[in-house]
């Protein structure tokens, strides 16, 4: 252990050093000088623990030296050391905050009693000041902690008033510290979740406890909404009674957004497979009506009052057609026939067939030199279609529809507000109108399936539009982006990526098929109907059709005509079929009896992978329903 340290100073030569050996013999570490100047350079030199100081010296007292001391280093301990006529100078001496006085000549034992309850004072002191020291730095600590933490630390007393907020507070919710203290919390809560927090906090109060991770909706200053975890533990005074309570709030929007969004698209992929299976249906229905209609008119005389009734159910059918092929697009997981190249003609052609059939006023400009994307023309023109639709709906055809489309930039506000990343390239295609504009509150529910402002009907609306845009414009790799203003108008811009391929391939001529061929045909099919029409199709192209309701029907015909050496030019057959195996299971037979079979997949499911990539399941043409006899006559020629 370090010895203490004491400064000795005594102008009386045989005291002085009698003092110093006793005190070096029980362990201290003496330095000793004969006046009080000498006193004072040591004290600045260095620091003592003790000063044992004569009173009277010759030029410096005793009592400069204690002035010094408690100066230059307040925690040095100061004995006075003085004759007996010298008396009154010592108090007064304990008046300048001297620490004791000794009276000379005194018995050594109570010179070391003295200094050693001195040191004792001492290392009390330098204990205190450690422990304030650390005091303050675990009270910075703490306080550093409180005030950066990402969680909302408060303090509010019973009536809910804050006493006390960090700087949290600020960050999540845009008040000012002044701005929370000394008023109430429930303002600033969601006005649906008001009550809510009202009866959590009249129930802590009576059952005298706290809450734990409560979720409230909170309004920022700018009004814009954030949810709040929140716990709290009630706070009592030494009665015991209820002060008040002190609490954590924790930001979970984006956690809770994400929630959401995770709900939102669940919901929607159920509804994707609920409209994937009605399209399926309404496209055999729909099969069964224009293949009916398309038959029924070769019985009939031109211009005749049932030609026109059959018309205009065709232009029906065509008008539910439009819209199943809206209900597949929402639904379709992805893009089937794909082009490379730019839109720019696609883009004009629509332009052009808008301004037409509207007397809304249209505006446009499109990039004559619009970078090639990879896109589905149909659905593109969808999309296109909708948003036009949705604008008309906005300026009720009194106002302006204002279309673009052009390269995007690196320079572009979609790239520098990091909507779309730097080192990609995008095209942007906008719809502008100068209509109502999108009220806030509704804004985030315009891309919900369903959700419509618009009357229900033809024409009207679904609420299947934007929902259908979103979707379509997923599945091509694009973003889609909405600016609104009340009053002013909106605009969609759609971004779509650049085809990193520059070459746009080449569409291939088409020549004129060679005379059609004519054989015999077995067509597979659950739906009676369904087999009519293609039997009705079949034989208006001069082909021998031979029907079978179900798979294992359909194997054990084929291997008849076989065996007979009657084989068929070629099979026709439904996807799925209900109670057995369908066309997948079905050309895997087929083609185990006879590798050269040339067989035809048919359904309602335009965006089953069978369909779009027949060829990997062996077969030689796809057709989706409702197809026409035209189509059929097309793949038929191709195959056989």
């Amino acid at each position: 252990m370090t010895s203490h340290t004491i400064l000795l100073a005594e102008d009386d030569l045989t005291v002085l050093t009698s003092i110093a050996i006793f005190l070096r013999e029980h362990g201290f570490e003496v330095t000793s000088v004969t006046n009080g100047q000498q006193a004072l350079d040591e004290l600045s030199a260095k620091t003592f623990d003790l000063v044992l100081t004569d009173i009277v010296m010759d030029e410096v007292d005793g009592i400069d030296v204690l002035k010094s001391v408690k100066e230059q280093s307040p925690n040095t301990m100061v004995i006075i050391l003085t004759g007996f006529g010298e008396i009154n100078s010592a108090i007064d001496s304990l008046r300048l905050n001297a620490d004791d006085y000794l009276v000379k000549p005194c018995e050594p034992q109570e010179l070391l009693h003295r200094i050693s309850a001195c040191l004792q004072k001492l290392e009390l002191k330098k204990e205190k000041h450690r422990a304030e020291v650390a005091l303050k730095e675990s009270e910075a600590k703490y306080k550093n902690l409180i005030e950066f933490t990402n969680d909302i630390i408060w303090s509010m007393d019973i009536h809910g008033d804050y006493n006390y907020a960090n700087k949290a507070a600020t960050r999540i919710l845009g008040y000012e510290t002044d701005e929370i203290l000394n008023r109430s919390a429930i303002p600033d809560v969601h006005p649906d979740d008001r009550d809510l927090a009202q009866k959590i906090m009249e129930m802590s109060i009576k059952e005298q406890c706290g809450w734990d991770a409560v979720v409230l909706r909170w309004l920022h200053k700018d009004g814009s909404v954030r949810y709040m975890e929140s716990t709290a533990t009630p706070v009592f005074d030494s009665t015991g009674k209820l002060t008040g309570f002190n609490g954590i709030d924790r930001d979970v929007t984006d956690s809770k957004r994400a929630e959401e969004e995770r709900f939102k698209t669940k919901k929607l992929e159920s509804i994707k497979v609920l409209s994937g299976g009605l399209a399926h249906d309404f496209n055999n229905l729909l099969f069964i009506i224009t293949g009916s209609l398309e038959l029924i008119k070769d019985e009939l005389a031109s211009g005749s009052n049932e030609m026109n009734f059959i018309s205009e159910i065709e232009s029906a059918s065509k008008q539910l057609t439009g819209l199943v092929k809206e209900l597949e697009s929402f639904a379709r997981g992805v893009t089937t026939e794909t082009i490379i190249d730019s839109p720019t003609d696609i883009l004009k052609k629509f332009i052009e067939h808008a301004r037409s059939s509207s007397d809304t006023k249209y505006s446009s400009y499109i990039a004559e030199d619009l970078w090639p994307i990879e896109f589905d023309a149909t659905q593109i023109h969808q999309v296109i279609k909708n948003l036009i639709l949705n604008a008309e709906y906005a300026v009720e055809d009194k106002g302006n529809i204002e279309i673009s489309a052009k390269n995007c930039h690196a320079d572009d506000a979609c790239v520098t507000n990091g909507l779309i990343p730097k080192d990609e390239k995008f095209i942007t295609i906008s719809v502008k109108d100068d209509g109502t504009g999108i009220p806030k509150e509704i804004l985030p529910q315009i891309f919900d399936p369903y959700f419509s402002t618009r009357q229900r009907g033809s024409q009207k609306g679904m609420g299947m539009g934007l929902a259908t845009v979103q979707s379509i414009v997923k599945n091509h790799q694009g973003k889609i982006k909405v600016e609104t203003n009340l009053g002013e108008g909106t605009t969609f811009h759609l971004y779509l990526p650049v085809n990193k391929n520059k070459t746009i391939p080449k569409v291939p001529e088409k020549h004129d098929p060679a005379i059609s061929k004519t054989g015999n045909i077995l067509v597979m099919d659950d739906e009676p109907m369904i087999r009519n029409v293609v039997c009705g199709f079949l034989e208006k192209l001069g082909h021998k059709a031979v029907v079978a309701g179900s798979g294992e029907e359909t194997i054990e015909t084929f291997k008849r005509a076989i065996n007979s050496n009657a084989a068929f030019d070629a099979v026709i057959l439904d996807l799925t079929v209900k109670n057995g195996i369908g066309g997948k299971q079905v050309i895997e037979e087929l083609l185990e009896i006879d590798p050269d079979t040339r067989a035809i997949i048919a359904s309602g499911y335009t965006n089953d992978p069978i369909i779009t990539k027949f060829q990997d399941y062996g077969f030689k043409g796809a057709l989706t329903k409702p197809y026409n006899h035209n189509e059929l006559k097309e793949m038929l020629d191709k195959i056989i």
